[in-house]
């Protein structure tokens, strides 16, 4: 996962860390380990302001890059919010009423939506026919994210909860997105684990200890 911490530096250098050091490194090392996991990037950035030039510069300087990436075989997924188009923003800039959603489905291969809230109705209510559509009409992937650390905000996350309560909650939006019958890949993220394996409680179903759950990204630096 690249973070959003380096967007600056990733405008700063017309993300050329992304394509020329990146990429190249990662297909390297999955042609030498082909059994390996490892499968793509994430760019965990969310543009969500409601100011054009944001959304703007976003889409100008990160999804060309985002095609070398998938020339080269590597996945490409961004983070996204699903209130996108109630913001203004995005529809100020992209026509049509999935706004941003559109351009992102066409251009990479899946949509990591952040839906920040403790219960499965308020996640689900995130997870906005816009959104859907946009990865349907686009055969990408959809990812729903959720929140273990505090937002410093009540019902942002499941910082408040156990693992019981959150998995409950988790397990429902399974069941929202199974009855849904959606002909694309889909599933759930935790953010992050640290502070999920930190929640009291075990993993429902487990031993009794926390085993078994285990990162899925590293984050790296443009040092």
């Amino acid at each position: 996962a690249i973070l959003s911490d380096y967007w600056e530096d990733f405008v700063k250098y017309d993300g050329l860390y992304l394509t020329d050091k990146l990429v190249p490194a990662m297909r390297d090392y999955l042609k030498a380990y082909p059994d390996d996991d490892l499968y793509g990037i994430v760019f965990d950035y969310e543009p969500y302001k409601p100011d054009t030039s944001k959304f703007q510069e976003y889409c100008d300087l990160l999804l060309p890059k985002a095609q070398i990436a998938r020339q080269s075989g590597l996945a490409f997924e961004v983070t996204a919010r699903g209130d996108y188009n109630s913001q203004g923003g995005a529809d100020a800039v992209f026509e049509g009423t999935r706004g941003i959603y559109d351009i992102l489905a066409k251009n990479v291969d899946g949509v990591i939506l952040n839906a920040y809230w403790d219960t499965e109705a308020k996640i689900m209510d995130a997870v906005t026919n816009s959104v859907l559509s946009a990865a349907l009409s686009n055969r990408c992937d959809v990812v729903v994210g959720v929140k273990a650390s505090s937002t410093g905000k009540n019902h942002e996350s499941f910082a408040d909860n156990d693992k019981e309560t959150m998995f409950a909650e988790m397990d429902k939006v399974f069941a929202d997105l199974d009855a849904m019958k959606l002909p694309l890949d889909y599933g759930m993220s935790i953010d992050n684990v640290s502070d999920f394996f930190a929640l009291a409680g075990d993993i429902p179903g487990g031993n009794g200890r926390n085993e078994g759950f285990e990162e899925g990204t590293c984050t790296v630096s443009f040092d």
